[in-house]
C-alpha cells in the first residue's frame, strides 16, 4: 500500500468517525473537540520551539487542560472565552521577551476553535 492510498485510508476512517461523534453529539463530541484544540496546540509548539521557553510551554499546557475539563464540565463558554483570553494576555506579558508572543498566540489559535465547537 503506497502513502497515499494510507493516507486516504485513514482519512476515510477518521472522517466517518468524526460525522458519527458530530452526530451524537454530547460528551464524545466534546473529546473530539479537545483532542483537536490538543493537536492543534502541539503542533503550534513544536513549530515554534526554538522561540519559546519550556516553563511557558508547561504553563500553556495547565491552561489547555483547564479549559478542556471546563468544556467536558459544561461551564459557561464566555467564561471559558475569558478564562483563555486573560492566561494568553499573562503568557504574553511574561514570555514576550523571549518569544514575542508565539505562545500567547498558539494558545489562543488552539483554544478558539476547541472552545467554538
Amino acid at each position: 500500500m503506497s502513502n497515499l492510498q494510507l493516507r486516504a485510508l485513514t482519512a476515510v476512517v477518521l472522517g466517518a468517525f468524526t460525522l458519527w461523534l458530530t452526530y451524537i453529539g454530547g460528551v464524545g463530541f466534546t473529546l473530539l473537540m479537545v483532542a483537536m484544540g490538543a493537536a492543534i496546540f502541539y503542533e503550534w509548539t513544536q513549530l515554534a520551539a526554538k522561540r519559546l521557553n519550556k516553563i511557558g510551554v508547561i504553563i500553556g499546557w495547565f491552561v489547555m487542560a483547564g479549559i478542556a475539563a471546563m468544556l467536558i464540565l459544561d461551564e459557561q463558554a464566555l467564561f471559558i472565552i475569558a478564562v483563555l483570553l486573560a492566561a494568553s494576555l499573562i503568557l504574553a506579558i511574561f514570555t514576550f521577551k523571549n518569544s514575542s508572543g508565539w505562545l500567547a498566540g498558539g494558545l489562543l489559535y488552539a483554544g478558539f476553535p476547541m472552545i467554538a465547537l
